[in-house]
Protein backbone atom coordinates (compact mmCIF):
# COMPACT_ATOMS: atom_id res chain seq x y z
CA UNK A 1 0.00 0.00 0.00
CA UNK A 2 1.46 3.44 -1.07
CA UNK A 3 2.68 6.00 1.88
CA UNK A 4 0.61 8.52 2.26
CA UNK A 5 3.05 10.99 3.26
CA UNK A 6 0.29 14.24 3.89
CA UNK A 7 -1.41 12.27 6.37
CA UNK A 8 -0.21 13.63 9.24
CA UNK A 9 0.11 17.36 8.00
CA UNK A 10 -3.42 16.94 7.26
CA UNK A 11 -4.29 15.88 10.48
CA UNK A 12 -2.97 18.35 11.94
CA UNK A 13 -4.46 20.98 9.44
CA UNK A 14 -7.68 19.44 10.41
CA UNK A 15 -6.90 19.50 14.44
CA UNK A 16 -6.02 23.22 14.30
CA UNK A 17 -8.49 23.83 12.37
CA UNK A 18 -11.43 22.25 14.39
CA UNK A 19 -9.16 24.73 17.80
CA UNK A 20 -9.73 27.74 16.00
CA UNK A 21 -13.21 26.91 14.92
CA UNK A 22 -13.54 26.31 19.14
CA UNK A 23 -12.24 29.21 20.08
CA UNK A 24 -13.86 31.60 17.35
CA UNK A 25 -17.61 30.66 17.33
CA UNK A 26 -19.58 32.05 19.66
CA UNK A 27 -23.38 30.25 21.19
CA UNK A 28 -25.47 32.88 20.64
CA UNK A 29 -29.45 32.82 21.97
CA UNK A 30 -32.36 32.41 20.34
CA UNK A 31 -34.17 36.09 19.52
CA UNK A 32 -30.69 37.01 17.82
CA UNK A 33 -31.47 38.94 14.52
CA UNK A 34 -28.87 38.05 11.53
CA UNK A 35 -27.29 35.37 13.49
CA UNK A 36 -24.59 33.93 10.84
CA UNK A 37 -23.67 37.10 9.98
CA UNK A 38 -23.08 38.32 13.69
CA UNK A 39 -20.99 34.90 13.90
CA UNK A 40 -18.92 36.18 11.24
CA UNK A 41 -18.69 39.39 12.18
CA UNK A 42 -17.68 38.47 15.58
CA UNK A 43 -14.80 35.98 14.23
CA UNK A 44 -13.74 39.18 12.45
CA UNK A 45 -13.30 41.02 16.04
CA UNK A 46 -12.00 38.13 17.51
CA UNK A 47 -9.18 37.83 14.87
CA UNK A 48 -8.18 41.65 15.73
CA UNK A 49 -8.58 41.06 19.18
CA UNK A 50 -6.05 38.10 18.90
CA UNK A 51 -3.65 39.78 16.09
CA UNK A 52 -3.53 42.77 18.94
CA UNK A 53 -2.76 40.61 22.17
CA UNK A 54 0.05 38.69 19.60
CA UNK A 55 1.28 41.78 18.26
CA UNK A 56 1.61 43.63 21.85
CA UNK A 57 4.02 41.35 23.00
CA UNK A 58 7.03 42.30 20.26
CA UNK A 59 5.53 45.76 19.75
CA UNK A 60 6.96 49.09 21.15
CA UNK A 61 3.14 49.99 21.77
CA UNK A 62 1.18 49.21 24.80
CA UNK A 63 -1.84 46.88 24.70
CA UNK A 64 -4.36 49.56 23.62
CA UNK A 65 -2.64 51.65 21.75
CA UNK A 66 -1.83 48.63 19.35
CA UNK A 67 -5.66 47.67 19.55
CA UNK A 68 -5.93 51.33 18.22
CA UNK A 69 -4.19 51.39 15.29
CA UNK A 70 -5.54 47.60 14.04
CA UNK A 71 -8.91 48.89 14.22
CA UNK A 72 -8.28 52.02 12.52
CA UNK A 73 -6.22 49.66 9.84
CA UNK A 74 -9.37 47.62 9.60
CA UNK A 75 -11.75 49.95 10.15
CA UNK A 76 -10.91 53.32 8.44
CA UNK A 77 -11.40 53.41 4.58
CA UNK A 78 -10.08 56.96 4.07
CA UNK A 79 -13.49 58.54 3.36
CA UNK A 80 -14.08 56.36 0.06
CA UNK A 81 -18.05 57.13 1.08
CA UNK A 82 -17.14 60.53 -1.29
CA UNK A 83 -16.92 58.46 -4.35
CA UNK A 84 -20.51 58.04 -3.95
CA UNK A 85 -20.92 61.81 -5.78
CA UNK A 86 -24.22 62.36 -3.66
CA UNK A 87 -22.46 63.73 -0.56
CA UNK A 88 -19.76 66.78 -0.70
CA UNK A 89 -17.24 65.59 2.05
CA UNK A 90 -15.00 68.22 3.70
CA UNK A 91 -12.07 68.06 6.34
CA UNK A 92 -11.68 71.34 8.13
CA UNK A 93 -11.12 72.11 11.38
CA UNK A 94 -14.22 74.10 14.09
CA UNK A 95 -13.15 75.71 17.38
CA UNK A 96 -9.66 73.95 16.85
CA UNK A 97 -10.82 70.38 16.60
CA UNK A 98 -10.83 68.34 13.74
CA UNK A 99 -13.95 67.84 11.97
CA UNK A 100 -15.54 65.86 8.59
CA UNK A 101 -18.77 67.69 7.15
CA UNK A 102 -20.90 65.49 4.74
CA UNK A 103 -23.11 67.86 2.80
CA UNK A 104 -25.69 66.52 0.81
CA UNK A 105 -26.06 67.31 -2.69
CA UNK A 106 -29.83 68.25 -2.29
CA UNK A 107 -29.33 70.19 1.13
CA UNK A 108 -29.52 73.91 1.31
CA UNK A 109 -26.48 75.90 0.48
CA UNK A 110 -26.65 78.77 2.75
CA UNK A 111 -29.25 77.40 5.26
CA UNK A 112 -29.11 73.61 5.69
CA UNK A 113 -29.89 71.51 8.88
CA UNK A 114 -27.34 69.78 10.32
CA UNK A 115 -26.76 66.85 12.94
CA UNK A 116 -23.32 67.56 15.34
CA UNK A 117 -21.93 63.53 15.19
CA UNK A 118 -19.60 61.65 18.07
CA UNK A 119 -18.53 58.67 17.32
CA UNK A 120 -18.29 55.58 19.10
CA UNK A 121 -15.37 53.68 20.57
CA UNK A 122 -15.53 53.57 24.31
CA UNK A 123 -13.83 57.25 24.02
CA UNK A 124 -10.71 55.79 23.41
CA UNK A 125 -10.38 53.59 19.62
CA UNK A 126 -11.82 54.94 16.28
CA UNK A 127 -11.97 57.83 14.95
CA UNK A 128 -14.43 60.09 12.55
CA UNK A 129 -12.63 57.93 9.46
CA UNK A 130 -13.91 54.85 10.71
CA UNK A 131 -17.25 55.97 10.96
CA UNK A 132 -17.28 57.62 7.87
CA UNK A 133 -19.83 54.72 5.80
CA UNK A 134 -21.68 56.01 9.25
CA UNK A 135 -21.99 59.42 9.07
CA UNK A 136 -22.70 59.58 5.30
CA UNK A 137 -25.43 57.14 5.36
CA UNK A 138 -26.93 60.03 8.15
CA UNK A 139 -26.20 62.80 5.89
CA UNK A 140 -27.98 60.58 2.95
CA UNK A 141 -30.64 59.67 4.89
CA UNK A 142 -31.27 62.94 6.14
CA UNK A 143 -30.50 65.02 2.84
CA UNK A 144 -28.38 67.77 5.11
CA UNK A 145 -25.30 68.13 6.66
CA UNK A 146 -23.79 66.31 9.47
CA UNK A 147 -20.74 67.35 11.07
CA UNK A 148 -18.31 64.72 12.13
CA UNK A 149 -15.97 65.43 15.51
CA UNK A 150 -12.88 63.57 15.58
CA UNK A 151 -12.40 64.33 19.04
CA UNK A 152 -9.24 64.06 21.35
CA UNK A 153 -9.56 60.42 22.58
CA UNK A 154 -8.41 59.37 26.14
CA UNK A 155 -5.84 57.41 25.05
CA UNK A 156 -3.47 60.53 24.69
CA UNK A 157 -6.05 62.90 26.22
CA UNK A 158 -8.60 61.86 29.54
CA UNK A 159 -11.37 62.41 30.68
CA UNK A 160 -12.75 65.32 30.45
CA UNK A 161 -11.12 66.55 26.98
CA UNK A 162 -13.72 64.51 24.92
CA UNK A 163 -15.76 66.71 26.43
CA UNK A 164 -15.18 69.89 25.90
CA UNK A 165 -13.76 68.98 22.04
CA UNK A 166 -17.67 68.27 21.44
CA UNK A 167 -18.91 70.85 23.42
CA UNK A 168 -16.87 73.26 21.60
CA UNK A 169 -17.77 72.15 17.95
CA UNK A 170 -21.54 72.21 18.98
CA UNK A 171 -21.35 76.12 20.56
CA UNK A 172 -19.12 77.12 17.80
CA UNK A 173 -21.66 75.88 14.91
CA UNK A 174 -24.33 77.32 17.37
CA UNK A 175 -22.41 80.87 17.51
CA UNK A 176 -21.21 80.74 13.42
CA UNK A 177 -23.35 78.11 11.87
CA UNK A 178 -24.39 80.51 8.72
CA UNK A 179 -20.48 80.50 7.65
CA UNK A 180 -20.53 76.83 6.61
CA UNK A 181 -24.12 77.12 4.92
CA UNK A 182 -25.83 75.95 8.32
CA UNK A 183 -29.42 76.93 9.78
CA UNK A 184 -28.19 77.52 13.77
CA UNK A 185 -32.06 77.21 14.74
CA UNK A 186 -31.86 73.75 13.20
CA UNK A 187 -29.26 71.90 14.69
CA UNK A 188 -28.91 68.70 16.49
CA UNK A 189 -26.44 66.17 17.92
CA UNK A 190 -25.85 62.67 17.93
CA UNK A 191 -23.63 59.57 18.65
CA UNK A 192 -23.52 55.79 19.07
CA UNK A 193 -22.43 54.19 22.51
CA UNK A 194 -19.10 56.64 23.92
CA UNK A 195 -20.89 59.18 21.12
CA UNK A 196 -23.78 58.52 22.34
CA UNK A 197 -22.68 59.49 25.82
CA UNK A 198 -20.90 62.84 24.62
CA UNK A 199 -23.97 63.71 22.80
CA UNK A 200 -26.11 63.75 25.63
CA UNK A 201 -23.43 65.72 27.52
CA UNK A 202 -23.52 68.16 25.30
CA UNK A 203 -27.52 68.30 25.16
CA UNK A 204 -27.85 68.94 28.81
CA UNK A 205 -24.90 70.91 29.32
CA UNK A 206 -26.16 73.43 26.42
CA UNK A 207 -29.97 73.46 27.80
CA UNK A 208 -28.36 73.53 31.60
CA UNK A 209 -26.23 76.70 30.11
CA UNK A 210 -29.57 78.44 28.34
CA UNK A 211 -31.48 78.35 31.47
CA UNK A 212 -28.21 79.70 33.64
CA UNK A 213 -26.90 82.13 31.24
CA UNK A 214 -23.33 80.52 31.19
CA UNK A 215 -20.66 80.30 28.36
CA UNK A 216 -21.95 82.87 26.53
CA UNK A 217 -20.57 86.03 25.14
CA UNK A 218 -22.60 89.25 26.55
CA UNK A 219 -25.54 89.83 24.97
CA UNK A 220 -25.57 86.34 23.12
CA UNK A 221 -28.44 84.04 23.12
CA UNK A 222 -27.44 80.73 21.64
CA UNK A 223 -29.96 78.82 19.70
CA UNK A 224 -31.67 75.93 21.14
CA UNK A 225 -30.65 72.13 20.14
CA UNK A 226 -33.39 71.01 18.12
CA UNK A 227 -33.30 67.23 18.46
CA UNK A 228 -30.76 64.40 19.81
CA UNK A 229 -30.29 61.21 18.65
CA UNK A 230 -28.88 58.48 21.16
CA UNK A 231 -28.09 55.14 20.03
CA UNK A 232 -27.44 52.62 22.59
CA UNK A 233 -25.59 55.10 24.98
CA UNK A 234 -22.60 54.62 27.84
CA UNK A 235 -24.62 56.73 30.46
CA UNK A 236 -22.90 56.06 34.11
CA UNK A 237 -20.27 53.68 35.24
CA UNK A 238 -21.58 53.20 39.06
CA UNK A 239 -23.35 49.54 38.41
CA UNK A 240 -22.51 47.29 35.67
CA UNK A 241 -24.89 44.45 36.90
CA UNK A 242 -27.81 45.98 36.01
CA UNK A 243 -30.02 43.21 33.94
CA UNK A 244 -28.73 43.98 31.05
CA UNK A 245 -25.35 43.32 31.78
CA UNK A 246 -26.27 39.81 33.41
CA UNK A 247 -28.77 38.84 30.33
CA UNK A 248 -26.25 39.89 27.53
CA UNK A 249 -22.90 40.00 28.87
CA UNK A 250 -21.47 36.73 27.04
CA UNK A 251 -24.09 37.30 24.34
CA UNK A 252 -21.37 39.18 22.15
CA UNK A 253 -18.49 39.20 24.11
CA UNK A 254 -15.98 40.35 21.02
CA UNK A 255 -18.03 43.17 20.58
CA UNK A 256 -18.73 44.43 24.05
CA UNK A 257 -18.76 43.09 27.29
CA UNK A 258 -18.53 44.21 31.04
CA UNK A 259 -14.70 44.06 31.47
CA UNK A 260 -14.23 45.51 27.93
CA UNK A 261 -15.77 48.35 28.99
CA UNK A 262 -14.72 48.88 31.99
CA UNK A 263 -10.77 48.52 30.64
CA UNK A 264 -11.87 51.41 28.36
CA UNK A 265 -13.29 53.47 30.77
CA UNK A 266 -9.74 53.18 32.97
CA UNK A 267 -8.12 54.35 30.20
CA UNK A 268 -10.09 57.42 29.44
CA UNK A 269 -10.42 58.17 33.18
CA UNK A 270 -5.99 58.45 32.75
CA UNK A 271 -5.37 55.11 34.35
CA UNK A 272 -4.11 53.45 31.05
CA UNK A 273 -1.04 52.40 32.79
CA UNK A 274 -3.09 49.82 34.44
CA UNK A 275 -6.16 50.08 33.08
CA UNK A 276 -6.60 45.92 33.11
CA UNK A 277 -6.63 46.08 36.40
CA UNK A 278 -8.67 49.35 37.53
CA UNK A 279 -10.78 47.95 35.12
CA UNK A 280 -11.31 44.85 36.43
CA UNK A 281 -11.83 46.64 39.65
CA UNK A 282 -14.62 48.08 38.27
CA UNK A 283 -16.06 45.21 36.59
CA UNK A 284 -16.71 43.62 40.22
CA UNK A 285 -17.97 46.71 41.57
CA UNK A 286 -15.33 47.25 44.10
CA UNK A 287 -14.86 50.71 42.61
CA UNK A 288 -17.44 52.59 45.17
CA UNK A 289 -18.45 51.84 48.58
CA UNK A 290 -22.05 50.77 49.61
CA UNK A 291 -22.64 54.33 50.72
CA UNK A 292 -21.76 55.76 47.22
CA UNK A 293 -24.17 53.39 45.25
CA UNK A 294 -26.49 53.79 47.69
CA UNK A 295 -26.83 57.39 46.91
CA UNK A 296 -27.16 56.85 43.29
CA UNK A 297 -29.20 53.46 43.34
CA UNK A 298 -32.38 55.71 42.63
CA UNK A 299 -30.73 55.98 39.00
CA UNK A 300 -30.07 52.75 38.48
CA UNK A 301 -33.27 51.77 40.01
CA UNK A 302 -34.19 48.11 38.46
CA UNK A 303 -37.73 48.39 39.37
CA UNK A 304 -38.47 51.02 37.05
CA UNK A 305 -37.06 48.64 34.59
CA UNK A 306 -39.78 45.70 35.51
CA UNK A 307 -42.78 48.65 36.29
CA UNK A 308 -42.05 50.34 32.72
CA UNK A 309 -41.63 46.70 30.36
CA UNK A 310 -43.35 48.57 27.99
CA UNK A 311 -41.21 46.27 25.49
CA UNK A 312 -41.82 43.29 27.11
CA UNK A 313 -38.05 42.45 27.79
CA UNK A 314 -37.58 38.78 29.60
CA UNK A 315 -35.65 40.61 32.57
CA UNK A 316 -33.34 37.84 34.23
CA UNK A 317 -33.39 38.68 38.28
CA UNK A 318 -30.16 38.18 39.76
CA UNK A 319 -31.26 35.15 41.42
CA UNK A 320 -32.46 33.34 38.53
CA UNK A 321 -28.62 33.40 36.86
CA UNK A 322 -26.03 30.68 38.75
CA UNK A 323 -23.06 31.93 40.12
CA UNK A 324 -23.08 35.31 39.57
CA UNK A 325 -23.54 37.58 42.78
CA UNK A 326 -25.19 41.40 42.24
CA UNK A 327 -22.58 43.30 44.19
CA UNK A 328 -25.21 45.98 44.35
CA UNK A 329 -27.82 44.02 46.07
CA UNK A 330 -25.64 43.10 48.89
CA UNK A 331 -27.06 45.35 51.71
CA UNK A 332 -23.87 46.23 53.49
CA UNK A 333 -20.75 47.76 53.32
CA UNK A 334 -18.59 45.27 50.76
CA UNK A 335 -14.87 44.56 52.19
CA UNK A 336 -13.82 44.27 48.71
CA UNK A 337 -13.63 48.03 48.20
CA UNK A 338 -10.26 48.81 46.72
CA UNK A 339 -10.28 52.29 48.22
CA UNK A 340 -6.68 53.48 45.83
CA UNK A 341 -9.60 53.03 43.20
CA UNK A 342 -11.63 54.68 44.74
CA UNK A 343 -10.24 57.91 45.26
CA UNK A 344 -9.60 57.86 41.94
CA UNK A 345 -12.79 57.40 40.43
CA UNK A 346 -15.48 58.58 42.59
CA UNK A 347 -15.19 62.41 41.28
CA UNK A 348 -15.46 60.84 37.69
CA UNK A 349 -17.86 58.39 37.46
CA UNK A 350 -20.29 60.27 39.63
CA UNK A 351 -19.75 63.80 37.42
CA UNK A 352 -22.90 64.23 35.23
CA UNK A 353 -20.22 64.96 32.45
CA UNK A 354 -19.42 61.81 32.52
CA UNK A 355 -22.62 60.11 33.73
CA UNK A 356 -25.80 61.85 32.11
CA UNK A 357 -28.18 59.33 33.86
CA UNK A 358 -26.85 61.15 37.26
CA UNK A 359 -27.43 64.92 36.03
CA UNK A 360 -30.52 66.08 38.41
CA UNK A 361 -32.04 68.02 35.93
CA UNK A 362 -32.89 66.98 32.60
CA UNK A 363 -35.55 69.29 31.63
CA UNK A 364 -33.56 71.44 28.94
CA UNK A 365 -33.22 68.32 26.70
CA UNK A 366 -33.83 68.49 23.54
CA UNK A 367 -36.76 66.21 21.45
CA UNK A 368 -34.50 62.90 21.77
CA UNK A 369 -34.80 59.68 19.71
CA UNK A 370 -33.36 56.84 21.81
CA UNK A 371 -32.44 53.24 20.74
CA UNK A 372 -31.61 50.85 22.43
CA UNK A 373 -30.59 46.65 21.34
CA UNK A 374 -32.18 43.94 23.28
CA UNK A 375 -29.02 41.81 23.14
CA UNK A 376 -26.72 45.11 24.35
CA UNK A 377 -25.12 45.56 27.74
CA UNK A 378 -25.99 49.03 27.60
CA UNK A 379 -29.93 48.47 27.45
CA UNK A 380 -30.99 49.33 30.60
CA UNK A 381 -29.05 52.60 30.94
CA UNK A 382 -31.07 53.86 27.70
CA UNK A 383 -34.21 52.42 29.08
CA UNK A 384 -33.64 54.11 32.49
CA UNK A 385 -32.75 57.47 30.72
CA UNK A 386 -35.67 57.80 28.27
CA UNK A 387 -38.09 57.11 31.44
CA UNK A 388 -36.21 59.76 33.15
CA UNK A 389 -36.54 62.49 30.56
CA UNK A 390 -39.92 61.73 29.84
CA UNK A 391 -40.54 62.68 33.55
CA UNK A 392 -39.07 65.52 33.14
CA UNK A 393 -41.80 66.55 30.30
CA UNK A 394 -39.36 65.94 27.31
CA UNK A 395 -40.70 64.39 24.26
CA UNK A 396 -38.87 61.04 23.77
CA UNK A 397 -38.79 58.49 21.13
CA UNK A 398 -37.39 54.76 22.35
CA UNK A 399 -36.66 52.70 19.69
CA UNK A 400 -36.26 49.48 20.83
CA UNK A 401 -34.57 46.84 18.28
CA UNK A 402 -35.99 43.27 19.68
CA UNK A 403 -33.15 40.66 18.71
CA UNK A 404 -30.55 43.54 18.06
CA UNK A 405 -27.16 43.92 19.16
CA UNK A 406 -24.15 46.90 20.10
CA UNK A 407 -22.59 48.27 17.15
CA UNK A 408 -25.92 47.01 15.17
CA UNK A 409 -25.89 51.02 12.80
CA UNK A 410 -21.95 50.60 12.52
CA UNK A 411 -21.34 51.15 8.69
CA UNK A 412 -18.22 49.66 7.11
CA UNK A 413 -19.39 50.08 3.53
CA UNK A 414 -19.78 46.22 2.97
CA UNK A 415 -23.38 44.61 3.31
CA UNK A 416 -21.58 41.38 4.97
CA UNK A 417 -21.05 43.38 7.93
CA UNK A 418 -23.93 45.67 8.03
CA UNK A 419 -27.58 44.62 10.14
CA UNK A 420 -30.79 44.86 8.89
CA UNK A 421 -32.25 46.18 12.56
CA UNK A 422 -29.50 48.75 12.02
CA UNK A 423 -30.97 49.89 9.18
CA UNK A 424 -33.84 49.89 10.46
CA UNK A 425 -32.97 51.99 13.48
CA UNK A 426 -31.56 54.71 11.03
CA UNK A 427 -34.19 54.95 8.87
CA UNK A 428 -36.42 55.73 12.34
CA UNK A 429 -34.18 58.21 13.56
CA UNK A 430 -34.21 59.93 9.68
CA UNK A 431 -38.14 59.99 10.14
CA UNK A 432 -37.40 61.39 13.89
CA UNK A 433 -35.17 64.19 12.61
CA UNK A 434 -37.28 65.09 9.20
CA UNK A 435 -40.61 65.39 11.75
CA UNK A 436 -38.55 67.56 14.04
CA UNK A 437 -37.35 69.85 11.99
CA UNK A 438 -40.45 70.56 10.23
CA UNK A 439 -42.05 71.69 13.28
Amino acid sequence: MPKKPFALPALAFALVVLACSYHLYTPLPDGIAEPAKLQVFMVFLKIMRASTNLIALISPYSHIETMDIIMEMAMARHFYSAAAGDVKLTETELAGVPVVIYRHVEADATSAPATVFFHGGGFVLLSAKAYDFTTYDIARGTKAVVVSVDYRRGLSHPFPAAVHDCINVTTHLLREGQRYGIDVNRIGVAGDSAGGNLATVVALHLGENRKTGGRRKPGEDLPALKFQALFYPLLQAVDFWLPSYMDNNDVTPAILNRNFITYLLAVYFGLGQNAKHYGSVMANGDHLPSRVTKEYSKYVDRSQLYEQNKEGISFKRPSEIKDIIDPYSVDKERSSVDLEVHKLLHHKVTDPMFSPLFAADVSQAPPTFLHVAEFDVLRDEGLLYARKLRDAGVKVITHYSKGGVHGEITKLGTRHFEFRLGDIALEKMYEFVKETLSR
